[in-house]
């Protein structure tokens, strides 16, 4: 039995369909890519799993029906990072972190801090330093080290490398990496089909709100459709 279970998913917007019933299985401590081009349904698909927009189908987590509230999903160990780095500007880097621990023992958190901070060296160095006056890159990792202090049974990233220069992308996904293997499982959803599926050991790929292929990520790579829809390569 797979850790999330995704079966038959739609959402409408209004008369519109953006997902058409898509099945997908999470599989614990793996990297599970969700690749397409922009406006496929990638970003919905995370969204209805966190219960912030209605769906149809089922989603089980560890067994058991998922809530459909956001509150009770992230409780249940499901913590989502969201497109666009929100960082909270005006508070520190070592604030913003503590944010993400809101639901746990105050005990924990000073274990916590230095476990985020031995994985984002740069972040114990600007700790004291206002949230909103980093770098987009130490943002993202930012907000990634906050989504982990909730110490998540599944993280997922949505667009982590959206906006990044080249160099930072390679560090976040080096990051994705550490956190695999640090026994987190983590939902990918990406446009950067290459080094996602480099990285991943299984991954999907939604056009216009359905799965038309599934595979290892290795074999995604070598497939010469997605080559030429999505790595910038001729079949």
């Amino acid at each position: 039995m797979s850790l999330l279970e995704i079966r038959g998913l739609k959402v409408s917007y209004g008369y519109v369909e953006a997902l058409h019933g898509i099945d997908m299985d999470i599989e614990e401590g793996r990297v599970t890519a969700l690749i397409g081009s922009n406006g496929a349904g990638k970003s919905t698909t995370i969204k209805a799993i966190s219960g912030m927009i209605r769906h149809s189908g089922s989603i089980t987590f560890s067994g058991k029906e998922l809530p459909s509230s956001s509150n009770k999903v992230v409780k249940a160990g499901i913590i989502q990072i969201p497109e666009g780095r929100r960082v909270f500007a005006g508070l520190s880097v070592e604030e913003n972190l503590k944010l993400g621990a809101y639901s746990l023992d105050g005990k924990t958190i000073k274990e916590d801090l230095e476990r985020q901070y031995e994985l984002f060296p740069r972040l114990r160095e600007r700790s004291s330093q206002d949230a909103g006056t980093l770098s987009g890159g130490e943002q993202q990792m930012l907000v990634i080290a906050r989504g982990l202090m909730a110490h998540p049974k599944i993280l997922m990233l949505d667009e982590p490398s959206l906006g990044l220069a080249p160099i930072v992308v390679n560090e976040v996904f080096r990051i994705i990496e550490s956190i695999k293997g640090a026994g987190t499982t983590v939902l990918l959803v990406e446009q950067n089909a290459n080094t996602s599926l480099k990285i991943s050991d299984y991954a999907y790929v939604l056009e216009n709100g359905h799965i038309v292929k599934e595979g290892t990520g290795s074999s995604l790579l070598s497939d010469p459709a997605i080559a030429a829809a999505y790595l910038g390569k001729r079949e």
